[in-house]
């Protein structure tokens, strides 16, 4: 009751003016972008690109997410893994959430055509010094 003169609202009131807003639209193209990935479908991704061309972008600048490129290197999808790479080269050393990134999660996987590709397309590309070690522990 205290609490409530105080405040001059009922607690755990939270007037949605104070809230962030939030865009469905750009979450359905992530999940829509996450979904192609996961069946390699190269025409879907294009299709939600045209959508909005700032998607890799914007899963770039985000902290540790798994971005279409960890996804589909996980599931071993070798031409769509390459085409976003080929997008967007600097998805390709992004750790996700658990700290690893898409060529350690193809490896992980046994996915060693996607491995191979990945590298071709960088050759500097590889799995850190920490990425080894957590696949190590987890083998």
């Amino acid at each position: 009751m205290k609490a409530e003169l105080m405040l001059g609202t009922s607690v755990g009131t939270v007037r949605a003016s104070s809230l962030p807003a939030y865009d469905t639209s750009a979450f359905l193209r992530q999940t829509r972008g996450k979904m192609a990935a996961e069946q390699g479908d190269i025409n879907a991704l294009y299709s939600i690109l045209s959508e909005d061309r700032c998607l890799l972008e914007h899963m770039e600048q985000a902290s540790f997410l798994d971005t279409p490129l960890h996804i589909t290197a996980s599931k071993g999808k070798t031409p769509f893994a390459l085409e976003v790479m080929r997008l967007m080269p600097s998805l390709a050393g992004k750790p996700n959430q658990d700290g690893f990134s898409p060529i350690l999660l193809a490896l992980q996987n046994k996915h060693f055509q996607t491995v191979r590709g990945l590298i071709d397309m960088d050759r500097d590309l590889r799995a850190s010094k920490e990425e080894q070690v957590k696949l190590l522990c987890i083998m």
